[in-house]
């Protein structure tokens, strides 16, 4: 957006890679060695030699100075990491990038009328950044607030516009009505502003906040003299919003943190319904309170109100701030409300250059010459639905692996139904249910025959800017019809409203009980037919997914999708002992260099991936026995399937994008491959592994399903 733009495209690429969906679990059970057992001892094969002449397919990627039990990541990836060009950015990455350019071109080639409308703008280099600026401002006209019941007034009419600054009001499915609902609770998320301190870059932060104040005062008094004073002002102005934004980002992250099931903790969000009586004039509403905000957004009974202690703790801060209605409080209310939707709205600010041709003071030179990238990235990202629809045709010709996608879920689907008849900690009771809802489970591959009929319009004449305000104000209305409609009349419009079909992901949604494989993950460059080590990598995502559904947040969901506890206390009991072990195994890891890994924040997902690789591992054992694979060939095999795993995530991390991962529920990269290796028996065994970092002591192997 502005000082580092380009920084935030990265972030933002990086992001779309990380899997939608809720947490998981799955963790499987031990197997049964590769090789026959053959009566002569002579006849054995040796032990394998980490360091010996044995060859595989990405020989060249692989560093065999490293002992695979000290790190598999590096034992697999360690050349590639240090030596691959700076343009290789990684299997899953590349790919990504490949998709989206065949995406992006299709679009900008479009005869629809609505993409040749906005490739148009995109195209338009004689916009600028001041003018497109004024153009927000002009559209939002906030008044300056004099109380708390101004500030209200304030974020419901921005509201009607498609934004949410400081409480969040957006449409999405709820859980406990299981229908579409406005839910009421932190602010809008996702802004560059967002995106630095994720990444602990404060004072780029602090630079986006101050650029935008500032050309905020040069519009609205062009005979602005930048004075001592004014910057003194200024500095003090952006430090205040920075504290709402750092105040927005804490609750955000504890919110985050809380919605993933620590074990024994209900994983739903607790939401309080609006009632009837709610009818109060905003104005009148004089605190941030759920009374103060019923009457404020007058939703009567369509709207849920979160009534979490975090939200409620938020809530408090934000009181604390309007207290006695001070001016200082209210100029700070004042300029968040402007400046909120012009950052949310940077992606689609132009670049404007200055007599020598650098870039002007609010970005950073951007990666490309050609801005329409970052334009066609924002509005698959802001307006999903409108995305699908422009681009839906070129997702269905890019998912050449559906089918076996689908075959391959399949398989799964019966490995895993085969292990729960199987499992010794689960009773009757428990087990019926698991395997009910296994059987329920909807599987969604690619893009549908049609999404959803969302009905955009744009005016002749409009600049960039134009386009994107009336698309959110429209994208919100479209969204409001929405409430009251129940989650499994259309399973897949959660995704719909609030992603694009287009990026690299795949995701398990507890509401409806689906499985979705996105066209990412079905495309001949990720699931390519010609190499199988490869496919079956991959099945270890399709795995992952499908335990999310036993996960331990899925797993408070029943086959319908509905929240019901379907689990004996003593079934409970012992699975989330088998979570509390899992935590400390990841423990011992590092996320980065000197920061242990947090084996609780990362908890479902872990638990995830191992689940996955035991359904994609069983499913490739078991096709490759059925070719009549055995003894050191079939080992060879396993270990080409152990090491195109870790090929699935090979990422060149910098230390900033190891700290950001830090916040995420995921892993980073490589502990995606060093924890989940290390709970699997065989690889221990086809790699000679008895020793080293990652060492397990096989009765501390957590085994859940």
């Amino acid at each position: 957006l502005f000082e580092t733009k380009q920084i935030f495209l990265t972030f933002y690429i990086m992001q779309k890679k990380l899997w939608m969906g809720a947490v998981i679990l799955f963790c499987g059970l031990t197997f049964t060695s590769c090789v026959d057992n053959a009566d002569n001892p002579a006849d054995q094969p040796q032990p394998f030699d980490p360091k010996g002449s044995e060859k595989f397919i990405n020989e060249a990627w692989m560093d065999k100075n490293v002992k695979p039990g000290d790190d598999f990541y590096n034992y697999a990836l360690g050349t590639w990491l240090t030596t691959s060009p700076e343009a290789d950015k990684g299997f899953q990455e590349n790919a990504s990038t490949k998709q989206a350019k065949a995406l992006r071109e299709y679009f900008m080639a479009s005869s629809n009328p609505l993409a040749q409308h906005l490739v148009k703008n995109f195209k338009d280099t004689k916009r600028k950044k001041k003018d497109e600026v004024k153009t927000i401002l002009d559209q939002m006209n906030i008044q300056k607030p004099k109380n708390a019941a101004d500030v209200l007034n304030e974020i419901v009419r921005l509201r009607d516009k498609g934004f949410y600054p400081i409480i969040g009001s957006a449409v999405d499915g709820e859980t406990k009505t299981h229908s579409f609902r406005a839910i009421i609770t932190l602010g809008q998320q996702g802004t560059p502003v967002n995106q630095a301190l994720s990444m602990d870059m404060t004072s780029a932060a602090k630079k986006i906040i101050e650029n935008i104040l500032t050309v905020i005062d040069e519009i609205e008094n062009p005979d602005l003299k930048i004075t001592d004073e004014y910057v003194e002002q200024l500095m003090t102005r952006t430090e205040n919003i920075l504290k709402l934004e750092q105040k927005l980002f804490e609750y955000t992250v504890k919110q985050s943190e809380s919605d993933i099931a620590v074990p024994g903790l209900s994983p739903a969000r607790e939401t309080v319904e609006s009632n009837r009586i709610a009818t109060r004039r905003a104005g009148e509403a004089s605190s941030f309170t759920l009374e103060g905000l019923k009457a404020a957004f007058n939703l009567g009974d369509k709207a849920s109100f979160d009534n979490s202690k975090i939200f409620k703790e938020y809530l408090e801060g934000i009181n604390a701030q309007l207290a006695g209605n001070d001016a200082t409080a209210m100029q700070t209310f004042y300029d968040y409300l402007r400046y909120q939707p012009i950052c949310v709205l940077g992606t689609f600010l132009p670049v404007d250059k200055n007599a020598s041709g650098d870039d002007y003071s609010y970005t950073e030179k951007v990666e490309t010459n050609d801005e329409t990238k970052l334009y066609f990235s924002g509005l698959t990202s802001s307006i999903p639905l409108l995305a699908n629809q422009l681009t839906l045709e070129k997702m269905r010709e890019l998912s050449t692996g559906k089918e076996t996608c689908t075959t391959m879920l399949e398989e799964m689907r019966k490995l895993f139904d085969e292990r729960l008849q199987k499992l010794d900690w689960l009773s009757d009771a428990t087990r019926q249910a698991a395997r009910t809802k296994l059987q329920k489970m909807q599987f969604f591959v690619g893009v549908p025959d049609q999404v959803y009929d969302a009905q955009f319009t744009l005016d002749e004449g409009n600049t960039l800017m134009q386009d994107m305000l009336q698309l959110y104000a429209q994208n919100h209305a479209i969204k409001e019809k929405l409430i009251g409609k129940k989650l499994e009349e259309s399973p897949l419009l959660m995704m719909e409203i609030s992603g694009w079909y287009g990026v690299h992901n795949a995701y398990y949604n507890p509401a409806t009980n689906s499985l979705n494989i996105l066209p990412a993950f079905c495309g001949d460059d990720i699931l390519p037919a010609n190499d199988e080590y490869t496919r079956y990598a991959v099945g270890v995502v399709f795995g992952h997914e499908m335990t999310h559904g036993f996960d331990s947040s899925g797993s408070n969901y029943d086959e319908n999708g509905y929240y019901r506890n379907w689990w004996t206390d003593a079934d409970k009991t012992t699975f989330v002992d088998k979570q509390n072990q899992l935590i400390a195994l990841y423990n011992r890891l590092e996320a980065y260099p000197g920061q242990p890994a947090n084996g609780t924040r990362t908890l479902t997902e872990n638990m995830a991936d191992y689940g996955g690789m035991e359904l994609g591992y069983a499913l490739f054992l078991k096709d490759m026995t059925a070719k009549g694979m055995s003894g050191e060939e079939l080992d060879h095999a396993c270990r080409e399937f152990f090491l195109h795993y870790a090929k699935l995530w090979q990422a060149k991390l910098s230390l900033d994008m190891l700290k950001a991962y830090y916040n995420d529920e995921h892993s980073c990269h490589g502990n995606r491959i060093r924890g989940i290796v290390t709970l699997m028996d065989d690889w221990y065994r086809v790699f000679n592994v008895k020793d080293g970092k990652l060492f397990v002591e096989p009765e501390k192997r957590v085994k859940i399903w």
